[in-house]
């Protein structure tokens, strides 16, 4: 409640990780990855009422290369708005940092993800999107697909152009291209590799 949020000066800081307006929301970080965003940030806002919509304090942009998992850039940002707190708090309680309204018409959201998002779709999702996936989802929902008779959680998968010979298992998503699995997790919950899947379930 505002009246609640009112009763803290100068403020109540919260650390956000994306570069807001942008990614205002519960899934920032997996937002960004499953974008292919190619940079993402954190954000030291003001808590408002209104979802992620405070006035934001300071700013520190993080470049990605396309290949974070979910878990390494959240310890990323967490280390980043670590070192933003110690270094801006005391500027924004002595009133030397003020905060900057956001523009609120170049918000973008994020959505709650639920165990439903995590089916890999063939038919519907380019390789690329579905390498992407992979790596958002790591720590939850997970990414997952039916081989033969089994759902199996893909952890770590490359993207191909081609069906390569010498790999053991690769899935054909709607824009041609292939997706090698490397390593998923077998039904009983153990992570193995593509090869030792196959011989201990598909053989």
């Amino acid at each position: 409640p505002q009246e609640i949020i009112d009763l803290f000066t100068p403020a109540i800081v919260n650390v956000h990780p994306s570069l807001l307006p942008k990614y205002r929301g519960p899934s920032p970080i997996e937002s960004a990855i499953l974008n292919g965003d190619t940079k993402t940030g954190v954000s030291l806002m003001k808590l408002s009422k209104e979802m992620d919509a405070g006035d934001v304090y300071s700013q520190e942009e993080i470049k990605l290369s396309k290949t974070e998992t979910a878990s390494e850039l959240y310890e990323i940002c967490g280390k980043i708005g670590a070192e933003m707190l110690v270094r801006d708090l005391p500027k924004i309680l002595s009133g030397e940092l003020k905060g900057e309204k956001q523009d609120n018409s170049q918000a973008e959201y994020c959505q709650l993800l639920k165990k439903s998002d995590s089916i890999l779709n063939q038919e519907n999702q380019t390789a690329k999107q579905a390498e992407q996936q992979i790596r958002a989802f790591e720590i939850f929902p997970k990414s997952k697909i039916q081989i033969d008779d089994y759902l199996v959680v893909i952890k770590t998968a490359k993207v191909v152009n081609s069906n390569p010979k010498n790999s053991p298992l690769t899935l054909k998503f709607a824009d041609g291209e292939f997706l090698e699995i490397k390593t998923l997790l077998t039904p009983n919950g153990k992570e193995t590799t593509a090869q030792s899947f196959i011989n201990g379930y598909l053989k």
